[in-house]
């Protein structure tokens, strides 16, 4: 191979690579409560809102029985064929109020 074919090959991929880390941050991911945080919930991951990616921890608000959790940080699945185990901390581009 040429000098170029290999530099436009190489500059092609990693443009590539870092395009799709960086719409990884931009997609939104739906959030959930785990049961290593919350044991009150009856399933290991419980979705309670979606988490646009941003600067600020996502959470939400939410009730179960009649106990108020308030701003309960979400977390997305470590699979996403396996909603049994979520640990991974989202984001989100606002704060809860």
């Amino acid at each position: 191979m040429k000098k170029k074919t290999i530099i436009l090959f190489l500059s092609t991929f990693l443009t590539a690579i870092s395009g799709a880390f960086a719409s990884y941050y931009f997609i939104s991911a739906p959030g959930y409560t785990s049961w290593l945080t919350l044991p009150a919930q009856e399933e290991p991951c419980v979705y309670r809102r979606d988490c646009d990616g941003g600067q600020f921890v996502c959470k939400a608000s939410f009730m179960i029985g009649g106990t108020l959790y308030y701003k309960w940080t979400m977390y997305g699945l470590n699979l996403p064929t396996d909603p049994t185990e979520c640990t991974i901390p989202l984001s989100m581009s606002t704060e809860l109020d």
